[in-house]
């Protein structure tokens, strides 16, 4: 009896806990930002995959997509790699590691 009640209690609390988890991690939409307030970024995600990532403009190749809970990790594999930190619902910190170096900017879903 006591085994029965232990199970439901654990399996009612991991329901709970991964109900709110799943919401937080819906990363569909238009993210938008800017690093050092000059070079526009646009990231697009759709079904857990980056479908265009654009800079300053220009559409650059994503050949990787990386998603672990609050975190989104995408690039080229040769050129750049970014990462995507969940920070809120509808906001991120984006942080570039690439040939220009190292930047960080908050994005906006749109």
């Amino acid at each position: 009896m006591i085994g029965r009640r232990l199970s439901f209690i654990v399996a009612m609390v991991a329901l709970a806990s991964s109900a709110p988890a799943s919401e937080n991690l819906a990363w569909n939409g238009v993210w938008t930002g800017t690093f050092g307030n000059v070079s526009k970024i646009s990231v697009t995600i759709a079904g857990k995959k980056v479908t265009n990532y654009s800079y300053r403009g220009a559409r650059l190749d994503v050949s990787y997509n990386d998603f672990a809970d609050d975190t989104l990790s995408f690039g080229d594999g040769n050129n750049y790699a970014m990462s995507l930190k969940r920070t809120g619902a509808d906001t991120a910190n984006a942080t570039y590691h690439g040939r220009h170096g190292f930047a960080v900017a908050p994005l906006k879903r749109q």
